[in-house]
């Protein structure tokens, strides 16, 4: 392999890969075609046992530094990837997606580098979502859910913003902050990838955030054989309720006086908990069982505390912990539909349902 650039380049991008061969080449060449070469590409092979290791060694390149390891999943992968990168900004690329193609030009990094000389850490840019071919698809603006410069460390900033961790561009200082070493924001290691939890870290811990379209960099693929979109959700809710937690009590050990996030916080819990009650019911799973297994959770007498404080949110909660027979009956009533016609309301901002757009033009092929 040739010899790695030896100065600090100003952008790291971060590739963590298991078991990504199919898309991974494609995705590496886009890369190594950006226009503007101050960059690092960090390949963290976690473990692959397909031909993902084999694909990266063939890239004879100065700006790839390629490290394996034994699987230790993606959220710890992503974590690595941070501890090693050089670069004073720093995006995610997931395996099987590409960026597009003349993004990093010198007038980008320039750009960019102003931008984040203004006391912004965080961009928040929307992304295109193609099909699984990267031949047709969407752009999810940002702009329709927000516009222009927020400040952070905010209960209103941190949550009510949908969009994935990858369309975010981020200051170093995120990550290494050397006023505040014990908040410096990483992936919380979980069995799998609860990316809402990295989200709202990054947009709490930034002092200001940028929401704009014009920064997007990356094509996402809707693609049918991720993990994300073969996850068993029974398996799932359970870890995203510990996560969900977890997360209250990082906000009470360093912001105890922020009550607006807490409670921000708390009622995010209370949503995963209804959600895994809900998808307990759709498969006709043991509600009794299901209220039997939280009570053995640690989060089980805070959980009571937070049905008294947020009585909206935790309808359902309070239901399957006093009666199990009630989940049944409430989820066919109209308070139900309504949020679940909230919700689409929501995916339609995200760009559901807009008119198709070519991409095969925009990366390289």
């Amino acid at each position: 392999m040739m010899e790695q650039i030896a100065h600090k380049p100003t952008l790291s991008i971060i590739i963590p890969i298991y078991n990504g061969a199919r898309y991974l080449r494609e995705n590496i060449q886009n890369v190594l075609a950006q226009p503007c070469k101050d960059f690092e590409l960090i390949l963290l092979d976690d473990g692959s046992k397909d031909e993902s290791l084999s694909i990266c060694k063939e890239f004879d390149s100065p700006y790839i530094r390629l490290y394996t390891h034994a699987n230790m999943g993606v959220s710890r992968t992503r974590n690595k990837g941070i501890e090693l990168s050089r670069g004073e900004i720093l995006i995610f690329i997931d395996q099987d997606d590409v960026m597009r193609s003349n993004f990093y030009t010198e007038k980008m990094r320039d750009q960019l580098k102003e931008t984040f000389g203004q006391g912004i850490d965080l961009i928040v840019t929307g992304a295109w979502s193609g099909d699984e071919n990267l031949e047709q698809g969407t752009f999810l603006s940002i702009e329709k859910q927000r516009k222009g410069i927020y400040n952070g460390r905010s209960n209103t900033t941190a949550w009510g913003t949908t969009f994935t961790f990858n369309m975010n561009i981020f200051s170093r200082r995120l990550f290494f902050d050397e006023e505040n070493k014990a908040t410096a924001v990483r992936f919380f290691e979980l069995p799998l990838d609860v990316e809402t939890i990295f989200r709202h870290l990054t947009q709490y811990a930034a002092r200001k955030i940028l929401y704009a379209d014009n920064f997007s960099f990356c094509i996402r693929r809707n693609n049918k054989i991720s993990v994300s979109s073969n996850w068993n959700w029974i398996k799932v809710h359970p870890i995203k309720c510990e996560a969900y937690y977890d997360l209250i009590q990082w906000h009470k050990k360093y912001y105890p006086h922020d009550v607006a996030t807490i409670h921000g916080a708390e009622k995010a819990f209370l949503q995963t908990v209804t959600d895994m009650i809900k998808t307990n019911y759709e498969v006709q799973a043991d509600l009794v069982s299901l209220k039997k297994e939280i009570g053995k959770k640690k989060y089980y007498h805070d959980l009571q505390k937070m049905i008294i404080a947020h009585p909206e949110e935790s309808i359902l909660v309070k239901a399957l912990l006093t009666d199990p027979i009630q989940v049944g009956r409430l989820l066919h009533i109209g308070w139900f539909r309504h949020l679940i016609r909230k919700r689409w309301t929501l995916y339609e901002k995200l760009g559901i349902g807009q008119k198709k757009i070519d991409l095969r033009g925009m990366y390289e092929r």
